[in-house]
């Protein structure tokens, strides 16, 4: 009895969706979702252990000011192991890091566990990626940050994490951000300071200052419905979708 009321009363799995500018692979290549239209042909899968093919949108939707938050995963050559941190740190700062924006609550496949919402996953998980060159391994999953401009996102640099053991003894104990213009569609305008990262505040052009706060930044995502049983990648990611 306790079962059937907590069937009937349960709410609906969180619908879930990602930025404009998220890459998907399609039947005719490499689309930004926003680009994605109804009987587009994405990459997907139904089981981990499954060949991905090609299967057809069913619809696309929209989500208004939802939180998002940065997932940074290092492309683990297949050659290659991780034996400490130092691994970790030594390929991110070597072009083996990569990155995706996503809602906290979106899952991914987890090895070894399955489906793992994103905000849960920790240094050195293995996620589940569509590549025989590399495997990915979680760096870091962290939320994208408010700042007091609407449309100016602050993204957590690496170096906090990489120089994490020296802060307060050889650099100064201090956070540092990379700082994002966003159009009114949540697309990327420009990367402030030529893409350095800085400390907040940082001063703009005409004097203002851009100060991070403790609020996740939230962004208009778009989501893609597939045939039942159907979870499509992100680039290389393969990621849960939602329920139709």
């Amino acid at each position: 009895m306790t079962n059937f009321f907590q069937k009937l009363f349960s709410l609906p799995p969180e619908r879930t969706g990602f930025p404009v500018n998220t890459r998907i692979p399609t039947e005719q290549g490499i689309k930004r979702i926003d680009e994605i239209k109804v009987g587009d042909r994405v990459l997907c899968k139904q089981r981990v252990e499954d060949k991905p093919s090609y299967q057809p949108v069913k619809k696309i939707y929209q989500l208004q000011e939802k939180p998002v938050w940065g997932l940074s995963y290092i492309r683990l050559p297949t050659d290659k192991i991780i034996d400490s941190l130092f691994d970790i740190k030594m390929l991110s700062m070597h072009g083996h890091l990569s990155t995706a924006a996503v809602m906290p609550t979106q899952e991914v496949w987890l090895k070894g566990s399955g489906w793992t919402p994103m905000q849960e996953l920790g240094l050195n998980d293995e996620i589940d990626a569509n590549s025989d060159e590399f495997s990915a391994v979680i760096f870091s999953t962290l939320p994208i940050r408010q700042t007091n401009f609407s449309n100016i996102s602050a993204n957590e640099s690496i170096r906090n994490i990489v120089d994490a053991d020296q802060r307060g003894e050889t650099i100064d104990d201090v956070d540092y951000f990379h700082f994002r213009l966003h159009d009114k569609r949540g697309d990327l305008v420009a990367r402030l300071n030529d893409g350095n990262d800085d400390p907040s505040p940082v001063e703009l052009e005409d004097g203002q200052k851009v100060v991070v706060s403790d609020k996740v930044f939230t962004q208009t995502l778009y989501g893609l419905e597939l045939p039942k049983g159907y979870h499509h990648y992100i680039w290389k990611l393969w990621v849960k979708s939602s329920p139709t």
